[in-house]
C-alpha cells in the first residue's frame, strides 16, 4: 500500500524500509490476522529525526519567506501548487 501510494516499485519501497530499520529510525510490528502485512511503527529515534527535520524545513520555509508580506506569501504558495498540479485546483 505505501508503495503504491508514494508511486515507486514495491522492490525500491522494501530497500528503503529495510535501510530505514537499519538506521533504528522505524519497525515492523505484525498484524493481527494478516501475517502478509506489517505495520511500520516510528521508533523514538525516528520520532526525534522526524521533528528535527520538521524544524530545519520550518526554519529554512521562514527565511524563504522572509521578505514577504502574508498576501505575497499566499500568492506565492497558491501559484507553486498551481505549478505542481499542473494548473488543476485540486
Amino acid at each position: 500500500e505505501l508503495a503504491r501510494a508514494l508511486g515507486v516499485e514495491r522492490s525500491g519501497m522494501v530497500a528503503l524500509i529495510d535501510e530505514l530499520e537499519s538506521a533504528d529510525l522505524i519497525r515492523r510490528d505484525p498484524v493481527p490476522g494478516d501475517r502478509r502485512v506489517q505495520a511500520l511503527q516510528p521508533t523514538d529515534r525516528g520520532i526525534a529525526r522526524f521533528d528535527a527535520l520538521v524544524a530545519l524545513v520550518r526554519a529554512h520555509e521562514a527565511r524563504c519567506f522572509a521578505g514577504l508580506d502574508d498576501t505575497e506569501k499566499d500568492t506565492l504558495l497558491h501559484l507553486l501548487h498551481k505549478v505542481r498540479t499542473g494548473g488543476n485546483s485540486t
